[in-house]
Parts: C-alpha cells; structure tokens; sequence
C-alpha cells in the first residue's frame, strides 16, 4: 500500500479528516499481543482478539523486531496491517511495510480488494508540523546554539522568522540568505528580551522595544 494515499490523506482539509481507527478495530477484530515480553496491559491468552468496546491501542501490537515481527512474518498478508508515523500523524495501512513502521497488527478478519485500505489512528499536530518547517528554515543558522533553538516554542519561532525576513528584506517563502555579518549569539540574546502578549489568537511574543 501506499504512501501515496497518506500523501493524498494529509493534503485534504482538516474539516474532511476524521480519525476513524475504530472502524478498523471493529471490522478486522486484530489480535491481541499474546507474546512473552509483550506491551499488553492486562494477562492475554493466544487467540485473544478485540472485542467491541475495549480499549484499542498497545494491547494489539506486534514490534517490528525478534519474536514479534517473526510471529507477524507468518501471517498471510492479508490479515497484516501495519501501523505508520508519516508527518506526525499515526496510520494503520493495509498489509506489510517497513518504512516509518511503528508496529504491526495481526488481524482475524482478512482485508479484501476494495476496502478502506487505511485508517487514520492520530491526525499530524498542524503546530508542531509548522514548528518543524520554521525550524529547518532557520537551523544553518543556528549551528553554535542547537540546544536552545530546538527548544523555542512556535510563538518565539514565527517570531525569529519575521525578525530575520524584515532583517533582510525577505517576502514569502524566500530562503534564508547567506550572510557574514550574522551573529546568532546576539540574536538569540534579543530573543530572550521578548514577552508574551495576549491576542486574539492567543500568546504572541514580540520584543519589549515593538
């Protein structure tokens, strides 16, 4: 199955997006982690599958390593699913993949040409998504001080962005140019006279002198 489908899924307006992984629970009933060692919360017996209305989630894993993913490995590929991270959101896809795998399902019901190939278990964090992209926008410039850049909240990030675009003049998506006489020390000195101001859209930091 596809990344392209998540692609497609992550494209869409959040007002279409729904997280429906309860669906897939009540159709394919997966089994529950019988295995020594495993995630299961509770004692489980081999057979043990979902019932309607019991907690979804780790008692139904199988780990991408050793005995688990060799047990999974046994499984006729259509009673595989397998639960991915793309973006930040969580995915549970039809079949057996390998890349952004985070776990396996071993389903008692078996998936058929046609249906839903895959459910949404957790919609990306749009804030964290946003923060990532104005971090990658900013980090060559940031090398000497890693540490306390990763740690800037989103507020402070937008706010170090629009400094650094009015610095230079940028507009839009422009790139962060080179420059020689930047000096991220002092800047994220300035960074650290700022204050949260409430709006209507909630905190916003902005320095002391705007």
């Amino acid at each position: 199955m596809g990344f392209r489908a998540i692609e497609n899924t992550l494209n869409m307006s959040d007002e279409v997006l729904t997280e429906n992984s309860d669906l897939f629970y009540e159709k394919y009933l997966p089994l529950k982690n019988h295995l020594p060692g495993s995630q299961a919360e509770g004692p489980v017996k081999k057979g043990d599958k979902y019932a309607p209305g019991e907690v979804m989630g780790v008692d139904y894993y199988f780990e991408t390593y050793d005995e688990e993913v060799a047990f999974v490995k046994e499984q006729p590929n259509e009673y595989i699913w397998t639960l991915i991270d793309a973006d930040g959101g969580l995915y549970i896809s039809q079949g057996w993949h390998i890349v952004n795998r985070l776990a396996y399902f071993v389903a008692t019901v078996p998936w058929k040409e046609g249906e839903v190939r895959e459910y949404i278990d957790m919609l990306p964090d749009t804030t964290e998504l946003e923060a990532d992209e104005i971090r990658e926008w900013l980090e060559p410039w940031f090398r000497e001080h890693l540490d306390e850049f990763d740690c800037m909240e989103l507020g402070k990030l937008r706010y170090a962005k629009e400094q650094i675009m009015m610095m230079y003049g940028l507009e839009g998506d422009d790139p962060m140019p080179m420059a020689h006489d930047w000096d991220e020390k002092a800047f994220l000195e300035h960074m650290k006279e700022g204050v949260w101001v409430d709006s209507t859209d909630g905190p916003v930091f902005v320095h002391k002198d705007d």
